[in-house]
């Protein structure tokens, strides 16, 4: 009968270390963190401009969109049209980015993917957004 061989029984153990970050791109980093922040905060700031035009945008835009949602997933860009068809509009577009942001960080909406772009110059692809699965929200 053979017996089987193991090659590796007497080869050393070495323990890889990952490379630590260099400064450059623990610059980058830092510096995407600092400009999605400012995003952030200019989004916030056109909802707070939105909300002093119309006190009740927020909660009529959040609600128009999970009711578009409930048909399927769309776009960012497709939702604020549709918002504006509906009348629910803002000084500055701008403002539905926080309210996606936010139905987003509560769970009501999650991401979907990405989606070729309308609007927007030197910008990443658009957003798709969904309802999130029963039993998952």
């Amino acid at each position: 009968m053979l017996q089987q061989i193991d090659l590796f029984a007497d080869a050393p153990v070495v323990q890889v270390r990952k490379p630590a970050p260099t400064k450059a791109a623990s610059d980058a980093g830092r510096a995407l963190r600092a400009a999605r922040a400012r995003g952030e905060a200019a989004a916030q700031a056109a909802t707070r401009r939105a909300v002093l035009a119309a006190p009740d945008f927020r909660e009529r835009a959040r609600a128009h969109i999970l009711a578009q949602l409930a048909a399927g997933p769309m776009s960012s860009e497709d939702l604020t049209d549709s918002c504006a068809a509906a009348g629910i509009i803002a000084p500055d577009p701008r403002a539905f980015g926080s309210i996606y942001s936010g139905l987003a960080r509560e769970g009501l909406i999650v991401y979907a993917g990405d989606c070729k772009r309308r609007k927007g110059n030197g910008t990443r692809g658009g957003s798709l957004w969904k309802l999130p699965e029963a039993g998952n929200a």
